[in-house]
């Protein structure tokens, strides 16, 4: 089941981390951008500050003198940044602006006021000069007032207004310049943020992924281990716990078919009890009426059907015996290429009559193997003719063994180039008394299957896409 994208571990991760990291960028942009402006703020207020002192000290030489002012405000009204510079004597009355209408007008501004109520060791130390700053939406001014002082006493005052376009404009430059960081910091956190959630829920999503196939009853599915980290021992316990739950199944599934086979194998006991007793006097009366009748050919005939319908029975009740009831094992080094090479033999006297050519590839290299050597030989027999009998026309029998690269295994491949097997009857090919064919006991392939069993090995098919099937019998190369 999917998990909607929205709620997602992935996408939960990166939110959180988004939205820490916008944040963290948002304040830190907004105090550098702050403090930045502050700084600006704070030189022009300096610069400001020592150009009022510079005038206010010109101003109070020119009053000594009674001549100059005009000089003071006219090099103010040609300078770049001042905006006015207003000069006043103590009774603020206005004796020198750089707009000459305004002289001889009382100021009503508060700020010569309280420049002229300054105290003169204030105004010596310079600690508080008056300044007062007008911000508009995109410029200001920045006044700053000092008394003018002459032979120790309060002789006016200045005021001079210092234009703030320019440093608007750095200002705004400044909260630009923090826009487009935390803009940067933002896009680079949210991949950072996308890599991170990545690397955490990608082992997630496919723990969960395997957990859902696992939950469907697919238990082949493995997470490869990339970390030694917690996740990754998840993975491995993950693994270890699909492992033991195959086992377990598979432990299941044989305990299964053997109580089915030893069920099947009482009532096989006792259903043969019941038919061979019957069986024989059949057989034995089909044989005396043949010979009496030998003169009459269609009794002798009809007897001889009875008597070989009735072999046909007492052999299909000795293989469903000998499936239900096998015999010990006898297990031995053996020669496994001997063993189906004598399979073969056996198999190409029917094969020929088919018209069957064969076609063997045996590998040198395959080793002795701990197994029973008849009902190895059995089961190989019986891959043999059911690939004869899937090629009623005739074909190609194949026998190849093969040796795995690490030498553990060995295969044996029997294949054929009949019509193959249908998809619908693919997962009942080795279930006994299945068959396809009007003849066959259903017994051959599930007898395979029980031999491989024993041998603790795995049988398995495929329909090749040129036609035919080959059945592949994996053994152990070692006693397992």
């Amino acid at each position: 089941m999917a998990t909607p994208s929205g709620r997602s571990l992935q996408a939960k991760l990166m939110r959180n981390i988004m939205v820490l990291a916008a944040a963290l960028t948002l304040s830190a942009s907004y105090l550098g951008a702050r403090r930045e402006t502050q700084d600006i703020l704070a030189q022009v207020q300096t610069d400001g500050v020592a150009l009022a002192r510079s005038y206010a000290l010109s101003a109070g030489n020119a009053m000594m003198v009674s001549a100059g002012l005009g000089r003071v405000t006219g090099e103010a009204r040609r300078s770049q940044g001042i905006r006015y510079l207003k000069i006043c004597d103590a009774d603020r009355r206005i004796i020198a602006h750089t707009d000459v209408d305004l002289i001889d007008t009382i100021d009503s501004g508060p700020l010569i006021e309280e420049a002229l109520g300054a105290s003169i060791t204030v105004v010596d130390r310079g600690d508080r000069p008056v300044i007062l700053i007008e911000r508009a939406r995109r410029s200001g001014i920045l006044k700053v007032a000092l008394p003018i002082i002459i032979l120790n006493s309060v002789a006016g005052a200045l005021e001079v207004g210092l234009d703030l376009a320019g440093i608007s404009q750095a200002i705004a430059g400044a909260w630009r310049h923090a826009a487009m960081i935390t803009a940067v910091a933002f896009a680079l956190g949210s991949l950072v943020a996308y890599l991170f959630a990545r690397t955490i829920t990608r082992p997630v999503q496919q723990l969960v992924q395997a957990t859902e196939l696992v939950a469907s009853g697919d238990l082949s599915r493995k997470i490869s281990v990339t970390s030694k980290d917690e996740i990754g021992l998840l993975a491995e316990s993950f693994n270890s716990m699909t492992g033991e739950l195959a086992a377990a199944q598979q432990m299941q599934k044989r305990m299964f078919e053997s109580e089915k086979l030893v069920a099947l194998g009482e009532m096989s006991a006792g259903v043969a009890h019941e038919i061979r007793n019957p069986l024989g006097s059949i057989r034995t009366c089909a044989s005396r009426i043949e010979e009496i009748a030998q003169n009459d050919q269609a009794v002798a005939k009809y007897a001889s059907i009875v008597s070989r319908e009735a072999d046909r029975v007492d052999r299909l009740i000795r293989q469903l015996l000998s499936f239900t009831r096998p015999a010990p094992v006898d297990f031995q080094y053996v020669d496994l290429t001997q063993i189906i090479d004598e399979a073969l033999g056996l198999a190409l006297l029917k094969a020929k009559l088919a018209g069957i050519t064969a076609e063997v590839s045996y590998d040198p290299s395959v080793p002795m193997v701990f197994a029973d050597a008849d009902r190895l030989r059995q089961a190989t027999l019986n891959l043999m003719f059911n690939a004869i009998d899937a090629m009623p026309s005739g074909g190609t029998l194949g026998v190849v063994t093969q040796l795995s690269p690490d030498s553990t295994s060995i295969e044996i491949a029997v294949s054929d180039t009949g019509e193959g097997i249908s998809e619908e009857f693919a997962d009942r090919v080795f279930t006994p008394f299945f068959t396809t064919r009007s003849k066959g006991t259903g017994l051959g392939l599930a007898v395979v299957a029980q031999v491989v069993s024993e041998h603790s090995g795995a049988i398995g098919f495929a329909c090749r896409p040129g036609g035919g099937t080959v059945f592949r019998m994996t053994l152990p190369a070692s006693p397992a």
